[in-house]
């Protein structure tokens, strides 16, 4: 009985192993190498299905609430195809949602791992930084690219989002990690390569996303956390400059001052009648074509598979302006297509799944961190919501412990605290950057979705009154 009690701790202890790597190829290759995001992603997805089902058991309750709320979001899209159509369009689709489905089984798999997530998360996010950063340099310096992110099997909107993502965490965990002087600055360092191929890729609507997500987070934090002048100062000094680098190196590219001229010449060519098509003539048609299907399909949409057939129909007909290779396989809008495609049911378990239940997830623990690292008194402690009567149980747990100083509890709270930073600005950042691309619906859901999968379950167990 010993023996195979070893024998199966041993063969745990390299599986373990092996999906560390897996999960480090996966965030090095992804972005990329053509293909690698889907490949790896399977991997890891085989993997779910054939041993994550056991591992379940150790999720909190509120990590179950946020997997229901993936399941859930799928079900009430799947409304839309009483509606449908165009099945193999519908098909095609799916394979944009079903990744939500697989990430219940993928968090069986990672949670007997949590202790060690927060660090896989920044050796994860240094090398992706790495790799996209370099690819970046090697398209722009090598290949004198003006626009970089080409060829990886991704297109040069969605390689920014994911550096955007990749920065942010870097860049919160130097700013708010706690870590010393050296860490920092390796951090820093890592977040300049990402940013690095964020500005590469020429995306306005990331950079706005980005630059949007990390002033929220610090502004946030800023107001509720305890700082010290210093630590104010330095973020602020970081921050600055940042977005001051960003405005100089923009100022002195050639494409990108090219690029916002553009952006104002399309925009008032637009509201002057001049529908050729641009980049802004072209969404703004997709998304009133999106508004007009909406309207006649209010509760659950045309169909995953019908959007594009709806919209043809409206450009043939002259129900909207007549805008050369407008396409809206994709809406260019998370919203808008979602409304168009699955409905207000469909729109809401979005809303609910994707942003509503992590964006709680992630306020709950950070307020839980902040009690747990403060002096407040138990009586004077605010009130917090919880997803559930068991979550709200243990949070009146945790905070009976606010006045406890422990290195322990010091220790998982500024993880706590970290993690959940991290976690609000991905999900603002997610939430912007939809406003101009449908990233939901488009390659980089693995990478997106593997991301925030390791900011949810990396967040420490919550601390246990000792009798």
């Amino acid at each position: 009985m010993e023996q195979a009690a070893t024998q199966g701790s041993v063969f745990q202890r390299y599986f373990h192993y092996s999906l560390v790597i897996v999960i480090l190829a996966f965030f090095t290759l992804a972005p990329i190498k053509r293909e690698a995001i889907n490949q790896i992603a399977a991997v890891l997805a085989i993997l779910g299905l054939s041993f994550g089902w056991r591992g379940l058991k150790l999720l909190s309750n509120d990590q179950k609430v946020l997997l229901a709320g993936f399941v859930v979001y799928v079900l009430l899209s799947g409304f839309s195809l009483i509606n449908n159509e165009d099945f193999s369009t519908a098909a095609w689709r799916f394979e944009r949602y079903h990744p939500f489905l697989l990430a219940v089984p993928l968090a069986g798999l990672l949670i007997p791992l949590r202790a060690s997530l927060p660090t896989l998360l920044l050796v994860s996010a240094s090398l992706a930084a790495v790799s996209m950063g370099g690819f970046a340099m090697y398209q722009s310096v090598w290949l004198g690219m003006e626009r970089t992110g080409y060829g990886t099997g991704l297109n040069p909107n969605i390689v920014g989002h994911l550096a955007s993502l990749d920065a942010l965490v870097l860049l919160v965990a130097a700013l708010y990690g706690g870590y010393g002087r050296w860490m920092r600055v390796v951090l820093l360092l890592m977040s300049l390569l990402a940013i690095y191929a964020l500005f590469g890729t020429g995306s306005r609507g990331n950079m706005g996303a980005f630059v949007l997500a990390l002033g929220s987070v610090i502004v946030m934090h800023s107001l509720h956390a305890p700082l010290k002048p210093k630590q104010r100062a330095r973020a602020l000094l970081v921050t600055l400059g940042i977005v001051v680098g960003l405005v100089i190196f923009m100022a002195l590219s050639k494409y990108w001052v090219a690029h916002w001229e553009r952006l104002v010449n399309e925009t008032e060519r637009f509201f002057a009648g001049d529908y050729q098509y641009s980049s802004i003539t072209g969404r703004a048609v997709m998304w009133m074509g999106a508004g007009e299907i909406w309207l006649q399909h209010p509760w659950i949409g045309t169909g995953l598979g019908d959007g594009q057939a709806d919209f043809n129909l409206l450009l043939n007909t002259h129900q909207l302006p007549p805008v050369s290779r407008a396409s809206a396989h994709i809406f260019h809008n998370i919203f808008a297509d979602a409304l168009a495609t699955t409905g207000l049911v469909g729109t809401l378990g979005m809303l609910l799944g994707v942003f509503i239940l992590p964006f709680r997830y992630f306020r709950q623990h950070w307020r839980l961190a902040r009690l747990n690292t403060s002096d407040v008194p138990l009586e004077n402690a605010p009130a917090i919501d919880s997803p559930s009567p068991l979550a709200k149980d243990s949070t009146r747990r945790s905070v009976a412990l606010a006045n406890t100083t422990g290195p322990g509890l010091q220790a998982t709270a500024s993880t706590q605290s970290l993690l959940s930073l991290m976690g609000i600005a991905v999900l603002i950042d997610n939430f912007i950057f939809g406003l101009s691309n449908s990233w939901l619906y488009l390659r980089g859901l693995p990478f997106v979705l593997m991301l925030l999968l390791l900011l949810i379950l990396g967040m420490p167990e919550r601390q246990q009154q000792k009798s």
